[in-house]
């Protein structure tokens, strides 16, 4: 199973997810996609270096709770 991070919202029309997955030769791809009629349906993808994701502690001080780091 290879490593994957993904993200979902609900945008003002449509829901939408970017899922960035590692890549063997090094780095991720970073894939767009939205829901519509029930699917997902492509919008991009680019090869990324870097990946950081940060979380925040949902509290009023905005401190963030986790960091990940990626090559």
């Amino acid at each position: 199973m290879s490593e994957a991070l993904t993200v979902e919202w609900s945008g003002e029309h449509c829901r939408r997810r970017m899922r960035f997955e590692r890549r063997s030769a090094g780095g991720w791809k970073r894939v767009e996609e939205r829901r519509k009629e029930g699917a997902w349906r492509f919008v991009g993808s680019e090869i990324v270096a870097g990946l950081v994701v940060e979380g925040g502690t949902g509290d009023a001080t905005g401190r963030v709770a986790e960091v990940f780091r990626g090559p």
